[in-house]
């Protein structure tokens, strides 16, 4: 699985969209062809599928922010939503994306409605990064009946997973049954008391990964998707310094090193034995020192994953 933007997010090197120009512009006649980013872009997933000898991938896409002429306060972060009149204008900008990716042989499978929506409601204090806000009322329009119908799934993001615990998640699956439930972003180094960027070696975050993952599996979750993969040694690039850790840390300074870091591994012990098609099954811990998870794997072989803390 993969997750990719539809236009510019926090680690670029400067905000951006789709038809910025012309402003008030909903039949969106710039947005003809793909920007040369995202060319790039789907150059580089063409290579990823070839070396990984992948015949399926998954690629999920959203938007951190529509055009700012689309939004309440026209401009790229602080409480900004969506205006009213430029619904059904977001919804053919997604789909245009959607058109163009498919022209070049790169399927959507997934499109979530966007990136951390309180981010431009409540968040924007320490939150500087091109976003978009939604409240519930908006996002669900709940004036047309049968909306959840439209749903597949839920995005959910790990930044307060080690304050809330993963069965919040059932109690919402348990509302909403049949939905599958995807963790969408994850990444550390976000939080005020810790290293905003690489921490080389640490083995303290590959176990909160690991720790994570293997929570969210034993709960409701199917899935799990990191965020950044590839980082630079400063934690970017990133335009409003929002700097992390990644599981591989590229030297941008030589060009000639790559470092993969504990998280790389942690993040392995899962995703090399846990094909797409597996499916959970019943296991006990006997020790509170040690934790697990169990898959039985679409070749039936049984995988268990064990975390010794």
């Amino acid at each position: 699985m993969l997750r990719t933007p539809i236009g510019g997010c926090d680690f670029d090197l400067a905000p951006w969209a789709y038809n910025e120009e012309p402003r008030d512009d909903p039949k969106l006649s710039n947005f003809q062809k793909l920007d040369p980013r995202d060319e790039i872009k789907v150059q580089q997933i063409e290579r990823l599928k070839s070396v990984s000898d992948l015949e399926n991938l998954k690629i999920m896409a959203l938007a951190w922010s529509s055009p700012t002429w689309m939004k309440t306060n026209g401009m790229w972060s602080g409480i900004g939503l969506l205006k009213t009149e430029y619904y059904q204008a977001w919804a053919d900008y997604h789909l245009r994306f959607i058109e163009l990716m498919d022209a070049k042989n790169m399927p959507i499978w997934a499109i979530s409605t966007g990136n951390e929506p309180l981010n431009g409601i409540a968040f924007f204090f320490f939150v500087h990064f091109m976003s978009l806000g939604w409240i519930p009322r908006n996002q669900m329009n709940r004036t047309r009946p049968g909306v959840l119908n439209y749903l597949d799934g839920l995005a959910v993001h790990w930044y307060w997973d080690e304050m809330f615990a993963p069965n919040l998640v059932d109690l919402t699956v348990a509302q909403l049954p049949g939905k599958i439930v995807l963790n969408t972003e994850s990444s550390i180094g976000d939080k005020p008391w810790q290293t905003h960027g690489p921490e080389l070696g640490s083995w303290e975050r590959g176990e909160q990964y690991a720790r994570d993952i293997l929570h969210n599996l034993q709960h409701s979750y199917n899935g799990w998707i990191d965020w950044n993969i590839v980082l630079d040694e400063q934690g970017g690039p990133n335009y409003v310094k929002n700097y992390v850790d990644a599981a591989v840390i590229v030297n941008a300074t030589n060009r000639a090193e790559i470092y993969k870091q504990p998280i790389f591994y942690g993040m392995g012990h899962f995703s090399k034995f846990l094909p797409e098609g597996s499916v959970r099954i019943e296991a006990r811990m006997l020790s509170v020192a040690v934790e697990v998870v169990a898959f039985k794997r679409p070749d039936q072989r049984i995988a268990v994953v064990l975390l010794n803390r």
